[in-house]
């Protein structure tokens, strides 16, 4: 046994943290879980137990709220100080392939069912959102807390200073949501998050009081909402003094690998608002260089002529191709008013290339590429995923110049 400690001793604490994984779950079988590795760690040899009790930084990367709450909160003392990561409700700590629980929608019932001091968890950790440097926060007042919405209780500690803050992300887990929404406060961290660059707001009916310092450092904002609090011309003017906003996803978003992404689907509903929308002047829009565009009807193609900067297209809905190739033949010849003057790759996934009624059709494309060619904006790339029809199409696309990326997949 001494033999064993002394072979510890010439291994440094902070090697074994290091090569514990980012991800807290690599197999559903057996779940990693660092708050486990780090408590076993210290009970090593006394050097490491030593080193790790005056090592706050250590306990505050490995909090968990699945543990027992004496433990959960043995670990916010040994932090001290130090920033923490608030996530909640946490994945629960099962020893087998738990499927069931492994639905995000279901986590918030089963921690319910299955933890008698669920509120008291809550509690704790909303009140440690002042020193967070990650808040993802879940509930429904579907399950109020000691009789008031979660919200309410949460948003008391939503409004104190938060400098270490990074990412907030705020998510309703049940489809009962509020009918009245969820408001953020134009006092939000007191107005005092001067690091906070990520912000989300998932499956919430929210709105967003005006709070030029918290959105002044925002580089990414998603929305994707039930029962949206803001229509899209009101959440432009929302994120309007947000000048270090470089991507933007507003309603059903994608997820995507570039840092100028603008989602948008112009539904009947929204299409009311599109007037007001163009007339928005917002940096956020002028700069987008990915749209992927779900728009159709009588307000399409006014409403792609706002971005000038895009390079890259994407397109899942069957009627975008023909408003598209309808706008450019009614700006043909006007080079003072191209359209989408930076256009140089398209992506088409999950569309049917037919002579249908509602399809695109190869000959629509074509046309599109020819009248990009004549204006002195060729298309040079295309990208199909799971489309079909354009089999026999790919060559003829060669032909004309244009680089094609097809998965193979043709029905």
């Amino acid at each position: 046994m001494q033999e064993v400690q002394e072979v510890f001793a010439f291994i440094p604490l902070r090697t074994v943290v290091s090569t514990i994984p980012k991800r807290r779950y690599q197999d559903d079988k057996r779940p990693h879980i660092p708050s486990t590795v780090t408590r076993r760690s210290s009970q090593v040899i006394k050097r490491w137990r030593d080193i790790a009790l005056n090592y706050s930084m250590l306990w505050a990367s490995s909090l968990d709220f699945a543990d027992t709450l004496p433990w959960i909160r043995e670990v916010v003392a040994r932090s001290g100080a130090s920033p923490v990561t608030v996530v909640f409700p946490p994945r629960l700590n099962f020893s087998i392939g738990d499927e069931y629980i492994n639905d995000p929608r279901r986590q918030r019932m089963a921690l319910s069912s299955r933890m008698e001091d669920y509120g008291e968890r809550f509690e704790l950790a909303v009140s440690l959102c002042s020193r967070a440097r990650h808040i993802t926060l879940s509930f429904s007042d579907a399950f109020p807390h000691k009789g008031q919405p979660r919200w309410e209780s949460a948003i008391k500690n939503l409004t104190k200073p938060s400098p270490y803050l990074e990412t907030f992300t705020l998510r309703s887990t049940s489809p009962f949501a509020s009918e009245k929404g969820y408001v953020l406060p134009a006092n939000l961290f007191d107005k005092q998050a001067p690091r906070l660059r990520i912000l989300s707001l998932i499956n919430s009916n929210c709105q967003v009081e005006p709070n030029p310092e918290v959105f002044r450092n925002i580089s990414v904002l998603h929305i994707s909402l039930l029962r949206p609090g803001h229509s899209v011309a009101e959440w432009l003017r929302v994120i309007s003094g947000a000048p270090e906003l470089s991507s933007l996803t507003l309603d059903n978003p994608f997820f995507e690998d570039k840092m100028k992404i603008f989602h948008w689907h112009v539904s009947f509903a929204s299409a009311g608002m599109i007037s007001s929308f163009l007339n928005t002047p917002c940096h956020a829009v002028s700069d987008v260089t990915d749209l992927h565009f779900d728009g159709d009807g009588q307000y399409a193609s006014e409403a792609l002529r706002i971005f000038d900067k895009v390079e890259n297209l994407r397109i899942s809905q069957p009627s975008v191709l023909p408003v598209l190739l309808k706008a450019h033949k009614d700006t043909s010849g006007a080079t003072s008013t191209i359209l989408l003057p930076s256009l140089h790759q398209l992506f088409f996934y999950n569309l049917l290339f037919s002579d249908g009624l509602r399809s695109p059709t190869t000959q629509d494309l074509e046309d599109l590429i020819y009248l990009r060619f004549d204006i002195g904006r060729p298309i040079t790339s295309i990208t199909f995923r799971r489309c079909e029809g354009i089999r026999e199409f790919i060559s003829d696309l060669v032909i004309l110049g244009v680089e094609v990326h097809w998965d193979g997949w043709d029905g």
